[in-house]
């Protein structure tokens, strides 16, 4: 609207589309950093639990628990202080860089590819510099108030005598944005996510929290000599390249030779019409038209005893996730081994030259090592199980949409549920392996009883994987899977990971007692040693029924959700 000489009101101009940019021009990082922050909003819950309550459990863990076997022993290697007030500090600039890890990678790459949330601004009159700004500034705003309520907890524990505390803040949020703006740099050159952020956490941020003197002065000359003796020349061929190497995706040394298709029996590769159903081979095919054989098995599996439940083929599941794994995930599943290794040198050895001796699971004195060791690996097949059975299955049922098409054929139900946590279980069961020979190079085996430790850690993947794949049937946002992981670390840090649980009052005794992970805990402990009792029953019995549960959670919600 103009007047009669063509000229806009003032009230007009103010609020018009020239007046617009120019404020957009001026203040466009704060713009996109309001958005960023009101995404944030979103999810802050999440956000809440992972960045302070995360830290505030291992303060907890470690300075309350932890510290019952660290006190007095070696108080003098902590500047006179106590455990509690040497690990506070540590855990707070640890938890900048967990998040600044986690705000500066998959948001990042989301922003470019995914939902591609930076292309929408970059068409208005925002340049690259202020989105990149505005994210910075949001994320920053973010560390200094997590920083800020974590304070506080550790006021609340005691365990900040400084006057000089706060400034813990500061140093907390420059620190993460010093580890994070080169990883967001990184974040916007990747153009296709191969697991690399999995990497980046497990093989540079968690041994940065580890080794970084988080845990552990790394002036102490106990500690330093427990470093000095670990013999790991065993594991040198696996520099020197005679053993497996890993190599990192975008490396010329990664790109591998084009896997061969897969073929069906009789030779017809899979990207062409399969061939006839023979009832010698038990081929089964994937045509869905009326009297075709697909057809014709669909309606045999109705005959059967578990009827549309299950055709007896989990095979085809089973021989579809190894494929996908070999071409794709096979590093980020290998990654995960490390895991606990990297947990078990730094407390086992480093941290384990203070603690000293410890009671075992037959009442004999043990090291610490040896201590530690059997619950890192029950913590290891959980793990394993629990990211087969949980992220996997949630990304295939919401996204790939694949257990729709799966159940479209003549597979059913219990078919595809038995074969995703047999693939679980195999991964647990590598893990478990490798662990356990991890053990036997570090001299932490003295028992043939501890062999039996790898069957038995199948048998806590078992019972993590399904059950954790019957509860992500129910979970629909990638909030809600943040949920699972807020479970599982309480679990791994108090389930007499790395204390006796003779430290807590008895009433939460009793209820760490309820929790799955204390019965692979002390299984494997006594396993370890070869100390049977009746409470190892007792274990075993715990993990059947929890598998038995989660079988029949799974096969229902997936006949429930797609056989309607």
């Amino acid at each position: 609207m103009t007047d009669a000489r063509g000229v806009r009101p003032r009230a007009l101009q103010a609020h018009g589309p020239e007046a617009a940019a120019a404020r957009a021009r001026r203040w466009g990082a704060f713009y996109y950093a309001e958005q960023v922050l009101r995404v944030m909003k979103g999810y802050s819950w999440s956000i809440v639990m992972y960045s302070v309550g995360q830290p505030v459990a291992y303060l907890f863990a470690m300075g309350v628990g932890l510290a019952t076997l660290v006190d007095g022993q070696g108080g003098a290697a902590f500047g006179g202080v106590s455990y509690l007030a040497f690990i506070a500090p540590a855990l707070l600039v640890s938890a900048g860089v967990m998040t600044a890890a986690n705000e500066f990678t998959f948001p990042v790459m989301d922003g470019f590819k995914w939902r591609r949330t930076y292309y929408g601004p970059h068409a208005s009159p925002l340049t690259p510099g202020q989105i990149a700004a505005g994210h910075i500034m949001a994320v920053t705003l973010r560390l200094l108030l997590q920083s800020a309520i974590y304070f506080l907890a550790v006021a609340l524990f005691g365990a900040s005598p400084s006057g000089w505390g706060w400034a813990a803040i500061l140093v907390a949020t420059l620190t993460g944005l010093s580890f994070g703006l080169p990883l967001m740099a990184y974040s916007a050159s990747i153009t296709e996510d191969k697991g690399q952020f999995a990497l980046v956490m497990r093989f540079i941020v968690m041994p940065l929290f580890l080794f970084s003197g988080t845990l552990l002065s790394l002036g102490h000359p106990s500690a330093g000599r427990a470093l000095d003796r670990l013999d790991i020349a065993h594991l040198a061929r696996y520099r020197t390249g005679t053993g497996p190497q890993l190599r990192l995706p975008g490396t010329a040394a990664a790109d591998a030779p084009a896997p061969r298709r897969p073929r069906w029996p009789g030779g017809a590769r899979l990207d062409t019409d399969p061939p006839p159903l023979r009832p010698e081979d038990g081929t089964v095919s994937t045509r869905m038209d009326h009297g075709s054989p697909a057809g014709t098995a669909a309606a045999a599996a109705r005959d059967r005893t578990f009827g549309p439940l299950y055709s007896r083929n989990a095979r085809a599941v089973i021989a579809r996730g190894l494929m996908a794994t070999r071409s794709t995930n096979w590093l980020v599943m290998l990654s995960g081994f490390f895991e606990p290794v990297l947990f078990l040198v730094s407390m086992g050895v480093g941290l384990g030259a203070i603690v000293g001796a410890v009671e075992g699971p037959d009442g004999t004195a043990i090291s610490y090592a040896a201590y530690i060791a059997p619950a890192l690996l029950a913590v290891s097949a959980m793990n394993g199980a629990v990211y087969d059975s949980t992220w996997n299955v949630f990304f295939k049922m919401n996204f790939a949409k694949l257990y729709q098409g799966m159940l479209y054929t003549s597979l059913g139900p219990l078919d595809v549920a038995l074969g995703e946590i047999f693939l679980a279980l195999l991964r647990g069961m590598l893990y478990a392996t490798g662990f356990t020979a991890v053990m036997g190079m570090m001299g932490l085996i003295t028992s043939p009883w501890a062999l039996l430790m790898v069957p038995a850690s199948v048998l806590i993947a078992f019972g993590f994987a399904s059950l954790g794949m019957g509860i992500t049937s129910f979970l629909k946002t990638f909030q809600q899977m943040d949920w699972i992981n807020f479970i599982l670390l309480p679990m791994f840090l108090f389930s007499a990971t790395f204390y006796p649980l003779s430290v807590y009052p008895e009433p939460i005794q009793w209820f760490i007692q309820a929790m799955p992970l204390w019965h692979g805990v002390e299984l494997l402990r006594q396993i370890s040693v070869g100390a049977f009792s009746a409470a190892t029953a007792v274990h075993i019995g715990y993990y059947l029924a929890m598998t038995a549960a989660g079988m029949l959670l799974t096969t229902l919600r997936l006949r429930a959700l797609f056989l309607k």
